[in-house]
């Protein structure tokens, strides 16, 4: 689940504005705190590349300190009002999503939310602690992603909360990706796949049984109202194509921790997702490593 305090990223243009909208309403929520984060342009810096510039006025460094706080502070008021919420602005120097996640780490944010773009990108992919990166969204249901591996069931009770704090249905989907498209009318892609399409779709029909009841009683044990849906194809185009159908207000899918592989896959898939997703979405940090094979109830496996 999602603990606070919130921090937020913003740089001060309008689509900031939705971000510190979603940070508030979830900090208020989580009854904790939220933290305004601005990362100003590193001037000083530029010192150290031209030895020759004598450098900047420390008198224009405080006034554009404090333009830069009074500017996030109008910005906050515009969004709260008179809502009651205890907020902390804090300010940074140098590159977006450094400052950010400093700030992020100094502070104990439970939580990171940014705008869409290449820095929502490098924060969710280097984050130790869950990025929501928030867009204009429908008050839809929640769509939750998983493997099947044990990382990405954590990933699934962050979406079942997720669900419930907005009291929304909450969709679990699985992609069933087995590289089997070629087989599915035109060209095969590889000439050494022709004649084979009946041999690898053997048990497909059982797997995705299995799957389709797997995410079912994750359902149950959730014990949140909602659907499941077992998708086939890329899974980062899968995943968002079902959020469009069903108009969805997030997508929580799972970035692991580690390196390697399973790191690179996970990541890839996350970051397309945030890239393409029609909606807010919530990228969570997992530990272990997934395992790349997949067992199901009746003995059959998947890579995911």
């Amino acid at each position: 689940m999602l603990h606070s305090p919130v921090l937020v990223g913003t740089n001060l243009t309008p689509g900031a504005e939705g971000a510190l909208r979603q940070a508030a309403g979830l900090a208020r929520d989580l009854g904790g705190r939220l933290i305004v984060c601005h990362v100003m342009p590193e001037l000083l810096r530029i010192g150290m590349l031209f030895p020759q510039w004598r450098g900047v006025d420390p008198r224009l460094v405080e006034a554009m300190t404090t333009k830069a706080r009074d500017a996030v502070s109008r910005e906050l008021e515009s969004i709260l009002g008179d809502q009651p919420l205890s907020t902390e602005i804090v300010l940074d120097s140098g590159t977006p999503h450094v400052g950010v996640l400093a700030q992020a780490a100094d502070l104990g944010a439970g939580v990171i939310v940014i705008g869409p773009g290449h820095v929502a990108a490098q924060i969710a992919r280097h984050a130790s602690v869950p990025v929501l990166v928030a867009r204009p969204s429908p008050d839809g249901c929640v769509v939750g992603a998983t493997d099947f591996s044990d990382p990405s069931l954590q990933t699934l009770i962050v979406a079942a909360a997720e669900a419930r704090r907005r009291r929304v249905p909450l969709h679990l989907v699985y992609v069933l990706d087995l590289g089997l498209h070629s087989f599915q009318g035109g060209p095969v892609a590889q000439p050494y796949l022709e004649g084979l399409a009946g041999v690898a779709l053997d048990g497909v029909d059982e797997l995705q049984a299995a799957a389709e009841q797997r995410l079912k009683d994750l359902l149950r044990e959730f014990d949140v109202e909602g659907q499941t849906a077992v998708l086939s194809g890329r899974a980062e185009s899968a995943i968002v194509g079902y959020a469009e159908r069903v108009d969805a207000g997030l997508v929580v899918v799972g970035r692991h921790g580690g390196s390697g592989f399973a790191q690179l896959t996970l990541g890839s898939t996350a970051t397309s997702v945030i890239d393409s997703a029609p909606c807010s979405v919530l990228v969570n940090r997992v530990g272990a490593p997934p395992s790349l094979r997949v067992e199901l109830d009746t003995g059959l496996a998947s890579t995911p």
